[in-house]
């Protein structure tokens, strides 16, 4: 049996463990008694939702489409999404996205870093650094808080990054 439970105080969802079954047959055939029994202990995996990883993107100003192919490093004050391909170094004070369809090439700093796509370089974020189901980062990544959704394929080594004296 599976038991979930939502609530507004806790708006996850709460799994409880299940509970084994067991089920016994009985019956009479041709003058003999015929008894057969059986029990079932199921697990059920389930995964949560967590309000931590969404990071704010309502004040990004630069979006780098699909179709688009920049060569070269960009350097920005605000937060970046990109769904193309960049070919060099990002370096941002906001956030950067990389959406499924987006792919860089070089190294990435940024506050935030939510990852649904491909870096093939190193990423050293202030803050968050998501990697999102079928992400793929092959580097290195300093961070201050991780998230790791199922799917994710990371190949490189973690680390805490360093505070910032502000």
């Amino acid at each position: 049996m599976f038991i979930a439970a939502k609530s507004s105080a806790w708006p996850e969802i709460r799994a409880f463990p299940p509970v084994p079954i067991s089920i016994s047959k009985s019956g009479r055939t041709d003058n003999r008694w015929i008894r057969s029994s059986f029990s079932l202990n199921t697990h059920y995996r389930i995964s949560v939702p967590m309000k931590t990883n969404k990071l704010d993107f309502q004040n990004v100003h630069t979006v780098i489409g699909a179709d688009a192919v920049i060569q070269g490093d960009l350097t920005l004050e605000g937060g970046l999404i990109i769904y193309g391909k960049v070919e060099g170094n990002v370096t941002t004070r906001g956030p950067v996205r990389v959406g499924k369809t987006g792919h860089v090439v070089g190294d990435i700093a940024s506050s935030d870093l939510q990852l649904h796509g491909q870096v093939d370089g190193n990423v050293t974020v202030q803050d968050r650094a998501v990697l999102g189901p079928q992400s793929v980062l092959n580097g290195d990544l300093a961070y201050r808080r991780l998230f790791i959704e199922e799917g994710a394929r990371f190949s490189g080594q973690c680390r805490l990054a360093e505070s910032s004296s502000s």
